[in-house]
């Protein structure tokens, strides 16, 4: 399936005009019930409302992905049980944002087609139950859609409607607006192709490198089955198929005639011209009328849709870029940067020479300019790193066709660039006595001068929260982040200490990165759970608002130095407290809780300036969220810390053992901070060598002590 494009359009205030809106044909709004509620036709956008894909019925809904300005799977619902768990999943959750009347823009339609747009919006909250979303084209056409008929019941899942638009442009506006609350929903989206002509082509509409030689194909036209008018079936009267197509520039749209195909008897439900012989870097407009009987005893031209295509290039064809390496500044190490590129003259072919037609030549940037590497003429660039050896920087590889196969060369193209990153600590503030950087001169500035004994050495210690009405700059330590353009990662950990009595209130702050609240640890009035909120004042979002959770296992051990990591790998931010990391979502795989970060739908190019410790500026100058709360050993490093680094960072200073429960671990459930009962020999694994130890030992006196 080729999803369309979503674009987001966020006005402000009253909506005045909109650029590309066609009138949608709305049908009577329906209460949602299950599988069944789809509709047919193929499938050219699918769009769900949480933070990862679910298929369904055979169409993969992919995740909305707004970016700025969004929330995704921001309510999970428990009580959705439509008889397909698929279809529970998929309108289970919403994702909401954009203000109060956000535009969704599709993008890639085909002029003159038909396409039916399927909206849904559910809300099992009884305190939500009566939100009503309207859905329109900005043109005065909508529905109302409910979140839920009775308040959260089970059997209720609110409303969905089906609209019919005929393109008269490549995109669509859909206009959201809310009635009374302050943010957009939406649960799901799916648009299908409808038109009564053919459908499903192939090459995919806009699709590129395409082969010269390739064959034309395409469903049959669909009419509705008289038994069922939902169902759509090929059309049994279908005569001919007619292909059209143009000269292969760009600027003409204009088709001829090209040839035709014979329905078929009975009617063949797919259809296939070719194959042709097309032209390099042109691009192709094509189109298939469908020919069928009038009630005059004639014929008569249901036209398509007009497609398009691009055919592979005279350049090469870059598939994968270089990937970014991070390497230990204290080690020697080597690693490998690799390009894969195919030659289009070549597609499927055997060349003689040694790099099928291909010239490489890599090229290095440490931020004065790029040059080339002497004899690094291969896909694979080995870079061996020493502490300090002036190897940082961003490596780049250039392809050259050398070989076309007749005798002569072909175009240039450029890999993507990849960084080499040595790992860096870039500061370190053990608060023994000040705010000062231990690895630096990046010192924090504070009026706070209170320490107490810490994790390790001294600790500060913070006065706020309980709604302490003096909280000032001054009640903060304030750190001018360090840049990390560079790497587009960091990791943030420190300690942190509770009293029992301490004086907190929901909200009140820990650690924050840039004003505004981006990255932020907070404290529960009910001094039972923090809450890893990643938000961002300016409108970007990760994938929710807020995640609780509880403080300890044991949590009415509050004098006790607790470890937080914060990281974040230039897509997800993920949080381990105590060496283990936290769930970003409440769903599941396999029965075990799924831990695969919050993604962050907004591109940093820079740390957060500054960061805040013990209160936070919200954006406004106003310092209101103080904690009653000490804090130790504050670091922030230039990358992204493993589930195994965040891990070993705990125990070297708690102590413990750091067992991998799988290898190649990337999940933190496959992590545990200490052996399992039974690995007698410590090497974190239960099995027949264990079981050895304690035959043999029991062979000896009847008894076996544990430790090994």
């Amino acid at each position: 399936m080729k999803q369309l494009k979503l674009m987001i359009l966020v006005l402000v205030g009253v909506l005045t005009a909109v650029a590309s809106a066609a009138p949608i044909d709305w049908a009577p709004v329906e209460d949602t019930a299950g599988i069944d509620d789809l509709i047919e036709g193929t499938v050219v956008a699918a769009l769900n409302g949480s933070a990862s894909d679910v298929t369904v019925n055979g169409i993969l809904f992919e995740n909305f992905g707004l970016g700025i300005g969004f929330v995704e799977n921001s309510y999970d619902s428990p009580l959705i049980s439509t008889g397909d768990a698929n279809f529970d999943t998929l309108i289970s959750s919403f994702t909401y944002g954009g203000g109060t009347s956000p535009t969704l823009t599709l993008d890639g339609l085909t002029i003159g087609a038909t396409y039916q747009v399927q909206v849904f919006f559910n809300d099992q909250r009884a305190a939500f139950a009566g939100r009503v979303m309207t859905i329109g084209d900005g043109l005065g056409n909508s529905v109302d859609l409910a979140a839920s008929n009775t308040g959260g019941a089970v059997d209720d899942y609110g409303h969905f409607a089906v609209g019919t638009v005929v393109a008269d442009a490549v995109t669509q506006d859909i206009v959201l607006t809310t009635n009374g609350f302050g943010n957009a929903h939406l649960t799901a989206l799916l648009v299908t192709e409808v038109s009564p002509g053919a459908t499903n082509p192939s090459p995919a509409q806009n699709d590129d490198n395409v082969a010269l030689d390739v064959t034309l194909g395409w469903d049959a036209m669909k009419i509705p089955d008289p038994a069922d008018p939902n169902i759509q079936i090929v059309n049994p009267d279908l005569i001919r198929h007619e292909v059209y197509l143009s000269n292969g520039n760009a600027a003409d749209p204009n088709v001829t005639f090209l040839g035709q195909v014979a329905a078929g008897s009975p009617v063949n439900p797919t259809a296939t011209y070719g194959p042709l012989s097309l032209n390099r870097d042109s691009t192709y407009y094509w189109r298939v009328d469908e020919i069928v009987p009038d009630p005059n005893g004639g014929e008569i031209a249901v036209s398509g849709p007009l497609w398009m295509f691009m055919t592979v290039p005279s350049d090469p064809i870059i598939n994968t870029d270089p990937a970014d390496q991070f390497v230990d500044a204290d080690n020697t190490v080597s690693v490998d940067f690799v390009v894969d590129a195919s030659n289009p003259f070549y597609p499927g072919g055997t060349l003689t020479g040694p790099t099928d037609g291909l010239a490489y030549q890599w090229q290095f940037d440490d931020g004065s300019g790029s040059s080339d590497l002497t004899g690094e003429t291969s896909a694979t660039l080995t870079v061996t790193t020493d502490t300090g050896d002036g190897h940082e920087g961003s490596y780049q590889c250039i392809v050259t066709i050398v070989d076309n196969g007749a005798g002569g060369t072909g175009g240039t193209a450029s890999s993507g660039t990849a960084k080499l990153i040595y790992k860096k600590l870039l500061g370190h503030w053990p608060f023994d006595g000040d705010a000062n950087d231990a690895v630096g001169t990046n010192h924090g500035t504070t009026s706070v001068s209170e320490y107490v004994t810490g994790r390790l050495g001294q600790g500060i210690r913070f006065r706020g929260g309980g709604g302490n009405p003096d909280e000032t700059e001054g009640t903060a330590v304030k750190v001018s982040a360090l840049p990390y353009a560079l790497s587009g990662q960091f990791t943030i950990s420190w300690w942190e200490l509770t009293e029992p009595n301490a004086l907190i209130d929901d909200w009140d702050t820990m650690v924050t990165l840039g004003d505004g609240n981006l990255q932020q640890v907070l404290l529960s009035g009910d001094q039972t759970e923090f809450c890893y909120f990643n938000y961002y004042g300016s409108g970007a979002y990760s994938d929710g608002p807020g995640e609780w959770i509880d403080r300890d296992p044991d949590w009415q051990r509050f004098d006790v130095w607790q470890q937080h990591v914060m990281t974040f790998d230039g897509e997800r931010f993920r949080k381990y407290y105590n060496g283990i990391e936290i769930p970003s979502q409440n769903t599941e795989e396999d029965g075990v809780t799924d831990i695969d970060g919050a993604l962050f739908n907004a591109a940093m190019t820079a740390l957060p300036d500054p960061i805040w410790v013990g209160n936070q500026d919200d954006a406004y100058g106003t310092f209101n969220n103080g904690a009653d709360v000490a804090i130790d050993e504050l670091m922030l490093y230039n990358y992204a810390m493993t589930a195994d680094e965040a891990a070993q960072a705990y125990v070297s200073i708690a102590g413990g053992t750091v067992c991998q429960l799988s290898p190649g671990h990337v999940k933190a459930h496959d992590i545990m901070l200490d052996k399992p009962v039974m690995d007698l020999n410590g090497d974190c694994d239960i099995d027949i060598n264990d079981l050895q130890m304690l035959v043999s030992t029991w062979l000896d006196d009847g008894f076996f002590d544990p430790q090994p």
